[in-house]
């Protein structure tokens, strides 16, 4: 090395740098294998060389943290700190680092737990990304850059900047930390948002798959501040994409990175996110209408979330309906019925498409023979039994579950990229059990964001659109089904109750979670906008007189006197107090 060395420097050398961040197969350097191999007299010169001492590579080790797991890490922190760039700090932090990794053998597991536990939050503190994030509206990058070359991807020839981040130490703690509590030090909103940044700048789908996992058994599902949603669904960059988005577009590039989404979607991330001003549901379908590998798949898992973020306490969905839509021929009730419709096949742009000709429903059956008794008729032209509107065929409503685009085309009956809003809740009294009334008392009351008119496929696809109401009231309805009948609000005894409502098994109610039981207990559908509003005061009044800052706990739940309010609650709002 020392031989090879120009006189003007290795900087100076054209393609000297270069050379020596080339990668292996397994992305790993000419200074990682030196570091590997035990073969100190190379490592300084290479350093020298200005071979990055601190890039990650695919094993989410760089060479100086790949050193210090090995036990070998005092070799290298006694190198000339210039050539390290370590702070003072980070120096000594990384030598405790070493000397409790030379102590995991021995017997003392719980001490070498609980000095993890000290070194995790002080590694965020040292070598946290605090001063690199770019949260919503800061300044910086706006996007990811370009898909790199994977030969250039994985390891840089140059040192970083001062102000670029490493995230060796942070990933070398989180595999260490051997508690809930010690991930949850590290993983920090900003330090997840440049920890998302570096797996999509430098192609690392193992970093993303890694951390989605770290936050899935770390951290707390439910929402408020560094929850499992935040952290997953902080922005990598200053737009608003999320990370999941980010991931999705560049899945279209490097499937690998599908693998990747579906992890992040089975933790909780939120499939209502957007991708460059676009919902990432619509992105998602266009690349699998396009027939984008892997993207037909991703629809199921996308369309499971779906829904499942909203929070019962601002919009509850409860539909406890004693009058729902019925068949108009048979009277039978139309949402267990497969609701039909009579149709027309419209060509064009490269597909054929079925729509409704008119916004009535019936079920499968009735259509069914009165299509078949018109064909016997030899008519020319099939017609809609109630307006007489004429159609070429008979289809049932798409599945909204499986392709919510193919729903929206089947509604929009002019062809004009929107739904008018009353052939929507036709369709939705024909889909959900939904009361007429009830659902116009709702939208008069502002509780449906998507009643403006018209519903464009932009607004059905958002956040708070269409799609994610109808799919939140799925969603409940199949856990009502899955629960059975709530255990009735007694004057004593709630814990047969409480057991049937904490289906998490978290051991506390929130207010959201009751007043879903109060729902069911008053028999108030969450489309009874007065009532709702009833039952939401009464609740917090409650919260307030037994001080429920941590939830309805099953211990609060042995309190006769906690037990008759909320039973007189449901039966006051019920009418029957």
């Amino acid at each position: 090395m020392d031989a090879l060395k120009p006189s003007r420097g290795w900087s100076a050398a054209a393609g000297v740098p270069q050379a020596f961040a080339s990668v292996d197969s397994q992305g790993r350097t000419a200074l990682r294998l030196a570091m590997d191999g035990g073969h100190w007299n190379c490592v300084q010169p290479l350093i020298e060389a200005c071979c990055s001492l601190r890039s990650v590579t695919e094993d989410l080790r760089s060479p100086l943290t790949a050193a210090v797991e090995r036990g070998c890490g005092e070799e290298v922190l006694g190198l000339d700190n210039k050539l390290l760039g370590l702070s003072k700090e980070q120096l000594r932090l990384a030598g405790q680092i070493c000397q409790i990794i030379k102590s995991k053998d021995s017997k003392d597991s719980k001490g070498v737990s609980a000095r993890l536990d000290d070194v995790a939050s002080q590694v965020m503190t040292h070598f946290g990304a605090q001063g690199s994030t770019q949260t919503r509206g800061s300044p910086g990058t706006l996007s990811p850059p370009p898909l790199p070359p994977k030969e250039a991807s994985r390891s840089s020839f140059t040192k970083p900047a001062a102000g670029d981040w490493s995230p060796d130490f942070c990933l070398l703690a989180l595999d260490l930390s051997q508690s809930r509590k010690s991930r949850r030090a590290l993983l920090q909103p900003a330090t997840c948002s440049a920890l998302w940044r570096v797996s999509l700048q430098q192609n690392l789908p193992a970093l993303a798959k890694k951390l989605a996992i770290w936050i899935g058994l770390s951290v707390n599902a439910k929402s408020g501040e560094n929850s499992r949603s935040q952290l997953l669904d902080v922005p990598p960059y200053a737009s608003e994409d999320s990370a999941l988005a980010l991931i999705l577009e560049r899945a279209v590039e490097e499937p690998d990175w599908l693998s990747v989404a579906r992890i992040l979607l089975h933790v909780g991330a939120s499939p209502t996110s957007t991708l460059h001003g676009q919902p990432l549901l619509n992105f998602a379908q266009e690349q699998a209408d396009k027939n984008q590998p892997g993207f037909n798949d991703m629809l199921e898992p996308l369309m499971r979330r779906m829904g499942q973020d909203i929070d019962p306490w601002i919009q509850p969905t409860a539909l406890l309906e004693d009058r729902t839509a019925e068949c108009p021929i048979c009277l039978e009730t139309l949402w267990t019925s497969t609701p039909t419709a009579f149709v027309k096949l419209v060509e064009g742009g490269g597909q054929s498409v079925f729509h409704v000709i008119c916004a009535h429903f019936f079920c499968f059956d009735c259509a069914s023979q009165q299509y078949m008794k018109q064909q016997q008729a030899q008519a020319s032209e099939y017609f809609c039994p109630t307006c007489r509107a004429t159609a070429h065929e008979v289809m049932p409503m798409p599945d909204i579950a499986v392709n919510p685009r193919l729903w929206f085309q089947f509604l929009d009956v002019n062809r004009s990229g929107e739904i008018d809003q009353n052939t929507a809740i036709q369709a939705l009294e024909a889909m959900l059990p939904i009361d007429t009334e009830r659902l116009h008392e709702s939208i008069a009351g502002g509780c449906a964001n998507w009643a403006k008119g018209h519903v464009s496929e932009q607004d059905f696809f958002a956040k708070g659109g269409l799609l994610e109401w109808i799919r939140a009231h799925q969603h409940d309805l199949a856990y009502a089904a899955k629960r059975g009948a709530a255990p009735p609000l007694p004057g004593e005894n709630l814990e047969s109750w409480f057991k049937h409502w904490d289906v998490e098994r978290r051991g506390a109610l929130d207010k959201g979670q009751v007043l879903r039981a109060l729902c069911e207990a008053s028999k108030t559908s969450s489309l009874e906008t007065r009532r709702i509003q009833e039952l939401k005061d009464g609740i917090v009044e409650f919260w307030e007189k037994y001080h429920l800052d941590e939830g309805l706990t099953r211990l609060h739940c042995k309190d006769a006197l906690i037990a008759a309010d909320l039973a007189l609650l449901a039966q006051k709002v019920a009418g029957t107090a």
